[in-house]
């Protein structure tokens, strides 16, 4: 995939009233429809409008919209190609945009889009860290984030390369700023419509999910189940989550890494209740088939080897499995396989080919270790396959 598209400059306000109001209409359309495929349709065709009519300021709106109301995730490359090129002007993009909170939520979709962008290896590290060090600047120069946000950022992206000496001072200057206890859920600093409304979802715990996220998913890195227990408490009681998109996905992601590191620590109990409450938060969920990967591995570990190839199969029929689209990341692919991976090795009468599994998941482990220059995915692959 290439990212080095043009910048797309534009002079703000070359669109008539018509065309600005029409443009505005579909964004306020987009928001308030709860179909995600049709939403996703609606902010397109408002980018797309917007662009044609040199309205670069409702263009850079619907962009970042487009990001944050991408609601659990399901990010596309077409999203990311969209987004990526305004990384080359990300101070003077952002000054485009009337009043603070547009320049928040732009810079706050700009964070997002890296957030994701690591799971792509086609994105070079280069490009990788320049955009990141693009919306350091930019959000410095608009008073915007403070620096534990900042760093959050880079811990994870030094997490998802699988850099975990990289990630060591990050993680202690992002404790000296960002201690346990201030992790805790405040729900009175967010409007309603920022929480979870869907049935049996957790709510009111805002964005602080993600900062325990990513602290959690350390701490797994790290074999430190016990502190990444600690950090995951309000997540595991189930106040974990609102509906915008890096929100929806904190808690799916520190409940799945948290499994195999709370067993290897003899912590049972607490891994069975991480595992009962993630689970059906990434099952139909294809934009989280690496987290699933995850559940199916633990239900390996533990026994439950007939629910696992239950909830497989189904993926897997027909032909490689076609129920995992390409809303699942590169990343998410390869933790699924390692899933299904191990599902196979231990089911009998499976119509799915392994080998050919198995040959995807060390093609997306080469691809990966090639971008950061190391060999972290082929060694998780190669601990996979010991009995």
């Amino acid at each position: 995939m290439s990212h080095n598209a043009p910048n797309h400059r534009r002079r703000p306000g070359r669109s008539g009233p018509g065309e600005s109001a029409k443009i505005e209409s579909l964004i306020l359309e987009a928001k308030n429809e709860a179909d995600i495929a049709k939403r996703h349709v609606l902010f397109m065709e408002a980018i797309q409008l917007a662009r044609e009519s040199q309205a670069r300021g409702l263009e850079l709106e619907a962009l970042a919209l487009a990001v944050i109301f991408n609601i659990g995730g399901g990010y596309s490359r077409k999203l990311l190609r969209l987004f990526w090129p305004v990384f080359g002007e990300l101070e003077g993009a952002a000054s485009v945009l009337d009043g603070h909170i547009k320049r928040h939520w732009f810079l706050w979709a700009a964070e997002k889009v890296l957030y994701f962008a690591a799971d792509y290896p086609s994105v070079p590290l280069s490009e990788l860290h320049g955009a990141t060090a693009s919306l350091i600047a930019a959000t410095k120069a608009a008073g915007g984030y403070e620096p534990k946000a900042s760093l959050r950022l880079q811990l994870h992206q030094s997490l998802r390369l699988g850099w975990i000496e990289k990630a060591h001072p990050l993680m202690r200057e992002l404790e000296k700023q960002e201690a346990l206890e201030t992790l805790r859920p405040h729900p009175g600093l967010f409007p309603k419509e920022h929480d979870s409304g869907g049935v049996g979802t957790p709510r009111d715990f805002g964005c602080n999910a993600y900062a325990n996220q990513v602290q959690v998913t350390y701490h797994c890195a790290n074999n430190d189940a016990r502190s990444a227990w600690r950090c995951a408490r309000y997540l595991v009681e189930g106040r974990s989550s609102c509906a915008l998109s890096l929100c929806a996905l904190a808690p799916r992601e520190a409940l799945a890494a948290l499994l195999e590191p709370l067993l290897d620590a003899d912590m049972r109990q607490k891994a069975d209740a991480a595992h009962r409450l993630g689970l059906p938060m990434v099952i139909d969920k294809p934009e989280a088939a690496g987290w699933l990967g995850h559940h199916l591995r633990y239900m390996v570990r533990t026994g439950a080897e007939s629910q696992a190839c239950a909830i497989l199969e189904p993926l897997l029929a027909a032909k490689a499995d076609s129920r995992i689209p390409q809303s699942a990341t590169p990343f998410h692919r390869f933790h699924f396989l390692r899933g299904a991976l191990a599902v196979l090795r231990v089911s009998n009468g499976s119509s799915v080919d392994s080998k050919l599994l198995a040959s995807e998941a060390a093609a997306l482990a080469q691809e990966f270790d090639n971008r950061s220059g190391g060999d972290v995915f082929a060694r998780i692959l190669e601990n996979d396959s010991k009995p």
